[in-house]
């Protein structure tokens, strides 16, 4: 997917920034922890995590709407009970409903194990 700037009065607008999981780490369904940088820009925001593996078709999603993202949160293991060991692409969708914007951190790459 290409670069998009947007621009809200004037203002550049910059993607979200996933922090933790650092790039190319091994992280646990146990412990996986999460933290991010998000746009600031008032209204109605839905925040997800998707991981896509790198090895097949599988994909998932989970709704993470911490009220502060910026501090790192441990997410519920039982989210990634289903959630096969591998390598996956993590990303953070941001979606202001309220300005109609959608924006994609770029991808952080993860070996999710037990």
């Amino acid at each position: 997917m290409p670069k998009v700037n947007v621009t809200i009065d004037e203002s550049a607008v910059k993607s979200p920034e996933i922090i933790i999981p650092k790039d190319n780490t091994i992280v646990s369904k146990t412990n996986f922890v999460l933290q991010y940088d998000q746009p600031d820009i008032e209204g109605n925001i839905d925040r997800t995590l998707v991981l896509r593996s790198t090895a097949s078709s599988y994909s998932t999603t989970f709704k993470v709407n911490s009220d502060n993202p910026e501090i790192p949160e441990q997410l519920p293991s039982f989210w990634f009970d289903d959630v096969p060991n591998g390598e996956y692409e993590a990303v953070i969708v941001y979606e202001n409903t309220t300005q109609g914007i959608k924006l994609e951190s770029e991808p952080v790459r993860i070996t999710l194990t037990e």
